[in-house]
C-alpha cells in the first residue's frame, strides 16, 4: 500500500493533500511494525542460520528505505516541480527491492520452518525456484550471445537487461541455497544443486565475467559459439535440476497418493465393519475421497506422459488431498514452463546452426548428427546426404595419418582443436577450411557430442597468395623479382660454401628497347619482354633462376657449375652465348615481326666476392662493357673493369658535392660576325679540390647518366640569366646573346617550359637574349611534344639554335617546323673542312639549307684562317673558336667587349 500510495503522491503537480500524507504515514507504521515483528521471531529461529544472507540483505534493504523517506517528506511539502529528480528515480525501486526481498525472507521461513511431513510442498518450491532460475539464466545467455554475434557493444538497455535476469537468478539461487542446508534434502537434490553451483557459478561465471569486462569496448574473449556452448552448460546444470527436484516429486506424490489411498480404504472397511450408517459411509467415501484421489492420480499420469491440456480437480477440500491436488496444479504450472524453456533452447540452437559459418554436430562416435545450410552450400551435399556418415567423407587425402592422429590425441586430450585443413567438396574439388571442433561433455564428464565450424577460407588463401606473388614475383612476366632473386642468392653463397661448385650471375639488357617502346608503344614492348622472360625460362634448368629487376633487365642465376673456375666460366659462357642467340631471333608482335638484340654481362661467384650485391654489381660492370664494345655480346666481368666503375662512383659522389659547394663555374666563348663579338656560349667548368679542372668530357655524361645533368641545367640557366640582368645595364654588354646548352633529359620534364620561364622572371632578364641551343638527338623521340615546348618559349622571346647539325637525326619534314632561329655546323666538320672534300661538302650543303630556310648558320671550333676563309666562300659569317678566342671567365669577356675592337685569332 506505501508503494501505490507514494507514486500517486510523486505524480500530483501540486502540494500533496494532509489526507494523503496521513495514509501514507499509517501505511509505513503498519508495514514497519510486521517488518520488525517478524524480523525478531526469525533471529531467533535457529532453522535460519544456512540462510542468515538473506536476513542481512533485507534489514539492509529496510535501512535505505528509512533513509529514503526522509528526503521523500521532504518533497512531498513541495510542488512536482521543485522536487529532487534523484528522490523521485529511487523511491520507487527502493520499496519494490525491499517487498522482494521481504516476500524472499517469507520464503525461506517457510521453506526451513516446514516439517518434513510437508516435503511435497518443499519439492514444489524448490522445482519453482530451479525453474524461475533456469528461465532467467537462458535469457541472458541468448542476450549475450546474440551481441557476441554482433559484436556489438554492451551497454545501455542491453546491460539493464542482463543485469535484471542476473538479479532474478540470484533470488531464486538464494532460496535454494536454504533448501539444500536442509539435512532432509534428497541426495539427489543436493547433488544437482552442486552442480549448478560449480558448473553455473564456477566455470561459466569466469566466462561470463570476462565477457562483461570486454563488452563496453570489445573485442569480446570467445565467439559467439564458444560463448553458448560454455553458458548452455551452466544452464544446462540448472535445468537438470529441475528435472531432478520433478523426479523426486513425482516419486513422493506416487507414494503420497498411495499411502493415502490405503488408508482412506482402511478407515473405511473399519467403518463398515463396526455397522451403522454403512451406506451413507460407502456413499461419503467414494464421493468425497477415493473419486478426487483417482482424479489426481490420473491428472499426473497424463502430465508425465507430457499432455499439458489437462485439467487438474479444483477440490476446495483442505487436509492431505486438497494438498495434493495444489501440488499437481504447481507441477503442471512448473511443466509448462520447462517446456517453454526447452522451446527456447532449441529456438538458440537453431539460430546458432543458421550462422554463416559451417556447423556440424556429431555424437561421441562421431557419427554426424545435424549439419547447416551453410555447411551443405560450401560441402555440396545435402543434409540427408551427409546426416548419418562420419567427417571421412570430406578426407582429401592432402593430410596423412600423423596429422588426425595429432588432431584427436588434442581434441581428446583438451576438449577442442582448431587449425587448417584440407577438405573435399562432393564435386570433388579440394579446397582449405579452417576448422574447430569443440567436445560436448555430460554431467558425468564423458563426452556426448563434438560441435565443429568449418570456416571456408578459400577466398583468404588467394589473397595470400597474390600477396605473395605481389612481393616476390614480377607482375609482368612472372618471374622472381628482385626480393627473390636476393634470397635465392643468398642460398646459392650458402650452397657454394658446402659443396665447392661453382656459380654464375648473367646480366641480361635488351639493346634499344627504349626505342621499341617510343616508337610501337608500351603495349608492344610489355609483349615482348613476356616474350624474353619464355625464352629465358626455356633456355635454363629447372635449379637455375631466371629473375626480372624491372624495364628490359633480367638476371639468370646458373647452379651447381664445375668446381674448376675455368671450366665454370666456359659453362656460363657457353650459356650465355646460347642466350644471346635464341634472344635474337625474330619477335612476333601482333602482325608485326621484331628484331632485337641482347648484351649479356656474366660474374662468377669465385673466391674473393662478398655477397649478392657485389656480385650483381660485377655483372652489372660486364654488361656495361659488353655495351661499350659494340652491344650483342657476350662479357665477363674484368677487376680492371671495377676499378673504372669505382673510380666513376667516387667521381659521381664528388661531383653532388661539388653542385652543392659552389665548385662549378661558367666560361664564355665569343661568338664573332664580321669582325664583332655578337654573342657567347655559357660552358660549364668544374674546379675539383683535388684534382683540379676536370674534363667536361668526363662529368657531362656522368651527369646524364645519373639525372645531375637536371640540377646542373637548372643552376647554369640561373645563373645565365643573372647574369644577362648585371649586362643589361652597362651598353657595351646590352646587346649580347648568350647560348645555353640544354640537355635531352631536361626537354623531356614536364616542367621545362616553366623552370625556364621562372629563372628569366626571377632574374628579371630579356628572354631576347637567351638562344637555347638543342642537339639533333633530340628529335629521336617525342618531336610533338618538343615542338610544342619550343612554340611555347619562343612566344616568350627565348630563342633556339640546333647543335652539332649534321651529327644526328636531320629530318627535313621535322627541321622545317622547328622554331629555329640558327644552325651550328658541328666542330667534326669544321676541323678537316680544307681537307676533307666530304666535310667541305657537308658544310657547304648546311649553310645552303639554313640560307632556304631561312636560318643563321654559325661553325663552331673555327682554329685557322684557312677553315674561316672556305666557310665564308660558302656563306657562313658567324664563327666560334680558338681563332678567335678560347672560353674565358666573364671578367675577361667583358674587357673583351669594353675594348670594342675587331676580334681576330
Amino acid at each position: 500500500m506505501e508503494r501505490g500510495l507514494t507514486s500517486a503522491a510523486l505524480k500530483n503537480d501540486g502540494l500533496v493533500s494532509a489526507a494523503v500524507r496521513a495514509d501514507i504515514d499509517t501505511q509505513r507504521r503498519i508495514g514497519d511494525s510486521a517488518f520488525r515483528e517478524a524480523l525478531t521471531e526469525l533471529r531467533d529461529a535457529p532453522e535460519l542460520k544456512g540462510a542468515w544472507a538473506v536476513v542481512v540483505d533485507a534489514e539492509r534493504s529496510f535501512s535505505d528505505v528509512e533513509q529514503l523517506r526522509i528526503r521523500l517528506d521532504q518533497d512531498l511539502e513541495k510542488g512536482k516541480a521543485l522536487r529532487s529528480a534523484e528522490t523521485i528515480d529511487s523511491v520507487i525501486p527502493s520499496l519494490t527491492a525491499l517487498i522482494e526481498k521481504t516476500a524472499l525472507l517469507r520464503l525461506t521461513y517457510e521453506t526451513v520452518k516446514r516439517a518434513p511431513s510437508n516435503q511435497l510442498a518443499l519439492l514444489s518450491s524448490l522445482r519453482d525456484h530451479a525453474a524461475v532460475m533456469a528461465e532467467y539464466a537462458g535469457r541472458e545467455r541468448a542476450l549475450l550471445t546474440s551481441l557476441i554475434m554482433d559484436h556489438a557493444k554492451l551497454n545501455g538497455p542491453a546491460l539493464q537487461a542482463i543485469s535484471d535476469a542476473r538479479d532474478h537468478v540470484g533470488v531464486s539461487w538464494n532460496a535454494i541455497s536454504v533448501v539444500c542446508a536442509r539435512p532432509d534434502t534428497p541426495e539427489d537434490l543436493v547433488r544437482a544443486i552442486n552442480g549448478v553451483r560449480n558448473k553455473y557459478f564456477g566455470d561459466y561465471e569466469t566466462l561470463r565475467k570476462a565477457v562483461l569486462a570486454a563488452g563496453p569496448e570489445g573485442p569480446y574473449p570467445v565467439d559467439a559459439l564458444q560463448f553458448f556452448e560454455q553458458a548452455t552448460v551452466g544452464v544446462g546444470a540448472i535445468l537438470q535440476l529441475a528435472q531432478k527436484t520433478s523426479e523426486v516429486a513425482d516419486s513422493f506424490a506416487a507414494v503420497e497418493v498411495r499411502d493415502s489411498t490405503a488408508g482412506t480404504v482402511i478407515s473405511t472397511f473399519v467403518l463398515l465393519s463396526a455397522g451403522g450408517l454403512a451406506g451413507v459411509a460407502l456413499w461419503i467415501s467414494v464421493r468425497h475421497i477415493v473419486r478426487p484421489i483417482l482424479g489426481i492420480t490420473s491428472a499426473m499420469e497424463r502430465l508425465a506422459g507430457g499432455d499439458r491440456t489437462v485439467d487438474v480437480p479444483s477440490l476446495g477440500m483442505n487436509g492431505e488431498i486438497g494438498q495434493m491436488a495444489e501440488a499437481v496444479k504447481v507441477f503442471k504450472e512448473n511443466a509448462i514452463r520447462i517446456d517453454r524453456m526447452t522451446e527456447t533452447e532449441l529456438r538458440l540452437a537453431a539460430a546458432a546452426l543458421e550462422a554463416h559459418e559451417g556447423l556440424v554436430i556429431t555424437d561421441a562416435e562421431g557419427v554426424i548428427l545435424r549439419v547447416n545450410h551453410a555447411f551443405c552450400e560450401s560441402s555440396g551435399y545435402s543434409a540427408e546426404e551427409i546426416v548419418g556418415k562420419t567427417p571421412r567423407i570430406l578426407k582429401s587425402g592432402r593430410q596423412d595419418t600423423a596429422f588426425y592422429a595429432e588432431l584427436w590425441g588434442t581434441l581428446l586430450r583438451t576438449g577442442s582443436w582448431q587449425g587448417e585443413i584440407w577438405n573435399r567438396r562432393k564435386n570433388g574439388e579440394i579446397h582449405p577450411k579452417w576448422l574447430k571442433i569443440k567436445a560436448v561433455y555430460g554431467a558425468d564428464g564423458a563426452i556426448t557430442h563434438f560441435v565443429a565450424s568449418h570456416i571456408d577460407i578459400t577466398e583468404r588463401k588467394a589473397t595470400e597468395r597474390k600477396i605473395k606473388d605481389l612481393a616476390f614475383y614480377d607482375p609482368l612476366t612472372g618471374l622472381p623479382n628482385r626480393r627473390l632473386l636476393m634470397d635465392r642468392l643468398q642460398q646459392a653463397f650458402a650452397s657454394k660454401s658446402r659443396d665447392g661448385r661453382e656459380r654464375a650471375l648473367l646480366f641480361v639488357d635488351l639493346d634499344h628497347f627504349k626505342t621499341l617502346n617510343d616508337t610501337l608503344g608500351h603495349s608492344k614492348g610489355d609483349v615482348l619482354l613476356q616474350a624474353v622472360g619464355q625464352r629465358l625460362s626455356a633456355c635454363l634448368r629447372n635449379a637455375d633462376t631466371v629473375a626480372r629487376l624491372g624495364g628490359d633487365e633480367f638476371v639468370v642465376l646458373l647452379e651447381t657449375l664445375s668446381e674448376s673456375p675455368d671450366e665454370a666460366a666456359a659453362q656460363a659462357g657457353a650459356i650465355g652465348e646460347k642466350l644471346r642467340h635464341v634472344l635474337g631471333k625474330p619477335y612476333q608482335l601482333a602482325d608485326l615481326e621484331f628484331n632485337i638484340t641482347p648484351s649479356i654481362g656474366i660474374a662468377l661467384f669465385g673466391n674473393d666476392c662478398d655477397g649478392p650485391d657485389e656480385l650483381l654489381k660485377n655483372a652489372d660492370i660486364a654488361l656495361y662493357q659488353a655495351k661499350a664494345v659494340g652491344r650483342n655480346t657476350v662479357c665477363f666481368f674484368d677487376p680492371d673493369l671495377q676499378a673504372a666503375s669505382q673510380a666513376r662512383n667516387a667521381l659521381e659522389k664528388d661531383l653532388r658535392l661539388g653542385l652543392k659547394s659552389d665548385q662549378l663555374f661558367l666560361l664564355y666563348q665569343p661568338q664573332v660576325e664580321m669582325g664583332e663579338v655578337i654573342g657567347a656560349e655559357a660552358l660549364i667548368r668544374w674546379r675539383h679540390p683535388e684534382r683540379g679542372i676536370v674534363s667536361p668530357a668526363e662529368f657531362i655524361p656522368l651527369a646524364e647518366e645519373t639525372g645531375l645533368i637536371l640540377q646542373m641545367g637548372q643552376w647554369v640557366l640561373t645563373t645565365v640569366c643573372q647574369q644577362l640582368a648585371q649586362w643589361a645595364h652597362r651598353p657595351e654588354m646590352a646587346s649580347l646573346t648568350v647560348a645555353v646548352n640544354v640537355s635531352a633529359c631536361e626537354v623531356r620534364q614536364p616542367e621545362f617550359v616553366n623552370d625556364v620561364l621562372a629563372a628569366i622572371h626571377r632574374a628579371e632578364a630579356d628572354p631576347n637574349k637567351i638562344k637555347l641551343e638543342l642537339t639533333e638527338t633530340m628529335l629521336v623521340n617525342d618531336v610533338e611534344e618538343i615542338i610544342a615546348k619550343m612554340n611555347a618559349l619562343q612566344n616568350h622571346g627565348v630563342r633556339f639554335s640546333l647543335d652539332d647539325f649534321g651529327t644526328g637525326y636531320s629530318s627535313l619534314s621535322y627541321l622545317k617546323r622547328l622554331p629555329l632561329s640558327q644552325l651550328k655546323i658541328d666542330r667534326s666538320f669544321v676541323t678537316d673542312v680544307s681537307t676533307n672534300s666530304h666535310d667541305a661538302a657537308i658544310a657547304k650543303t648546311i649553310v645552303a639549307l639554313g640560307q632556304t630556310l631561312g636560318l643563321k648558320v654559325i661553325a663552331e671550333g673555327v682554329e685557322t684562317e684557312g677553315q674561316r676563309q672556305l666557310l665564308a666562300s660558302y656563306g657562313c659569317h658567324t664563327y666560334q673558336g680558338y681563332l678567335f678566342s678560347r672560353p674565358v671567365p666573364k671578367e675577361a669577356l667583358e674587357d673583351i667587349m669594353r675594348q670594342g675592337e675587331p676580334v681576330s685569332a
